[in-house]
């Protein structure tokens, strides 16, 4: 068992971990980033979700793909894996928050929080490449058509995403070009080609992922990046600092062994509670507050799963094109995978976890359940998704011709 120890150890190597490693370095601490996942190279990523050995991260399955998905009660959340966190995996969208956020009575008496965060916001837009998707599908206009039924057209927008466009650059689709955002001191990029695999990996080097800036620039900086490497204890020394245990992620033996003068929880909303509430259960850090458990999420993000094939011309795009607003605190966008990936939008998950443990198909017959083979459909509208417990006649043929393959 080896020791290191640095200035500041880093836990999760997403958007939280990713911007804390890259500005200490800067400022000259000695850096060192645990990552349970693993680090791919582009072409190293899933070339289709159905292949889940490669897509789903389960290390004790023998999965170490970038999708997590963790079960609470009725909520499958789910969140990336791998070096460069949820980036692998989002759909690349970037909102700035609208005026309800600024103006929350939990905290809006306490400063103008739009003039005060506008600095930060503007330079992350440009850290991660900020652009406005340009084209719209079908799908996008059915949006559109949803968006003025409700009387909020004019919140119709298109997305803010995450990718290198060639228009943007005066190149075309999947040309290779050097660093465009950092002055050489950035990886040489591909411009994306609207290949729809952003949520399962975009192996074209085109999505402004946390290894394309922040990451990259950190360790560039001197940072150090341990990969499947999951903490299992931190504990504060008696003379000052912290000791933290890891173990090789999907394993039992114990691993490397560090110490740190700082230590900074950044395994995203989930990862970061598990392992407080972890830590304070066991006495390792007994003065983590109790109130940490009462948290609630401003930011919510709920998913619902289509039928649609690729083949009807919403695809090849980027997996976030356009989005209205229904409600001030409310953004919409429809999906899109590509034609090889699409498991996850032809799956939909039943939310009556408790009454079955394993998540049943959605049929195709659309409106609530179906009496014949036992599926809940969920039913969506642009506000808003709820799922549905009521029993509906057999939609005959549509059983053998579920939305699950």
């Amino acid at each position: 068992m080896s020791e290191s120890h640095y200035d500041v150890l880093v836990i999760g190597s997403g958007f939280g971990g990713s911007v804390t490693a890259l500005r200490l370095t800067e400022k000259g601490y000695r850096v060192g980033v645990l990552e349970a996942g693993r680090r791919f190279a582009d072409d190293e990523l899933a070339a289709t979700s159905w292949r889940v050995r490669d897509y789903v991260y389960a290390p004790r399955l023998g999965m170490s793909g970038i999708q997590r998905m963790d079960l609470l009660g009725d909520v499958l959340v789910l969140s990336g894996a791998g070096v460069g966190g949820g980036s692998l995996v989002y759909a690349n969208t970037l909102y700035e928050p609208p005026a309800a956020f600024y103006e929350d009575p939990s905290w809006a008496g306490i400063t103008d929080w739009r003039d005060e965060l506008r600095a930060s916001y503007d330079q992350a837009k440009r850290m991660l490449g900020v652009t406005t998707y340009p084209r719209r599908t079908p799908s996008d206009e059915v949006m559109r058509d949803a968006a003025a039924a409700l009387g909020v057209e004019d919140s119709f927008v298109p997305t803010p995403v995450g990718v290198l466009r060639g228009e943007d650059h005066g190149v075309g689709p999947g040309e290779d070009i050097p660093d465009p955002f950092f002055g050489g001191a950035g990886p040489a990029r591909t411009t994306c080609t609207d290949c729809g695999s952003c949520m399962t990996g975009c192996r074209v080097g085109a999505k402004n992922t946390l290894v394309k800036n922040y990451l990259h620039l950190a360790e560039g900086a001197g940072a150090e990046v341990h990969a499947l490497t999951t903490v299992t204890d931190v504990r504060p020394l008696p003379t000052g600092g912290y000791v933290v245990a890891t173990r090789p992620s999907g394993g039992v033996r114990a691993g490397r062994v560090f110490t740190a003068d700082q230590v900074v929880f950044a395994a995203a909303a989930l990862g970061t509670q598990k392992l407080l509430h972890r830590l304070r259960a066991s006495g390792s850090l007994p003065h983590v507050s109790p109130g940490s458990a009462s948290c609630r999420a401003r930011t919510r993000r709920q998913s619902s799963g289509s039928g649609r094939s690729a083949r009807d011309g919403t695809a090849p795009r980027t997996s976030a094109r356009a989005s209205p607003s229904p409600r001030r605190s409310t953004s919409t966008s429809p999906p899109t995978w590509s034609r090889c990936a699409t498991a996850p939008a032809r799956t939909r998950w039943r939310c009556s976890w408790r009454r079955s443990p394993i998540p049943r198909r959605a049929c195709s017959a659309g409106g609530s359940g179906c009496a014949r083979c036992g599926a809940t459909a969920a039913r969506s509208s642009p506000s808003t998704t709820r799922v549905t417990g009521r029993s509906a006649p057999s939609c005959s043929s549509s059983c053998s011709r579920s939305t699950t393959r």
